[in-house]
């Protein structure tokens, strides 16, 4: 099945998971058919996002606090994912913007700094699905097209047949920059 995969800073993850980010705000416009599953790949930095369990069988997440032996480091594992059904344009003039930065997370000044007053993309998170279990990037597959350089990776390849108009794809080792469309079982 396809999906995407969704690199967000540790801060922001931790919104998400908390309930208080119900929108992502994005640069770019995906090509592609909705709705789709993403999944969330909280990045590396120095402050963690961290879970405990609470008595009540739910967790908490915190970000930049120090890591303590009950706590779970979820820094550098796919977190959660959400399914998109709703992307839409937004920029810095418009009316309800101020309401979309409160769901985003974000202060309008934030939000003006990233998008350099250009068109950005709001990305809106529904049926949001947090895993008990963060898991590796290798479990994800990532997909790319040959047609579009020249692929040496593939048995397809390896065989002798043309496979430029085939998917390749392979487990992934290294997070995206920013997203990166993914096979997952």
């Amino acid at each position: 099945m396809k999906a995407i995969l969704l690199s967000i800073k540790p801060k922001y993850v931790a919104d998400i998971l908390n309930g208080k980010k119900t929108i992502e705000i994005r640069k770019s416009m995906l090509k592609c058919d909705l709705p789709i599953d993403v999944y969330i790949y909280c990045t590396k930095e120095n402050k963690k996002l961290v879970y405990h369990n609470l008595a009540s069988g739910g967790k908490s997440y915190t970000y930049g606090k120090e890591f303590s032996y009950h706590e779970h480091d979820l820094n550098g594992k796919v977190v959660a994912k959400f399914t998109l059904r709703k992307i839409e344009a937004i920029d810095i003039w418009q009316e309800d913007l101020e309401e979309k930065m409160k769901l985003a997370c974000l202060s309008i000044k934030e939000f003006d700094d990233y998008s350099k007053g250009q068109v950005a993309y709001a990305w809106h998170i529904e049926d949001l699905v947090i895993f008990d279990e963060p898991k590796e990037l290798s479990v994800f597959k990532y997909i790319r097209r040959a047609k579009d350089f020249e692929c040496f990776m593939c048995d397809i390849y390896q065989s002798g047949y043309d496979c430029f108009k085939q998917k390749c794809s392979f487990p992934l080792t290294k997070a995206p920059q920013s997203y990166c469309f993914v096979e997952v079982e």
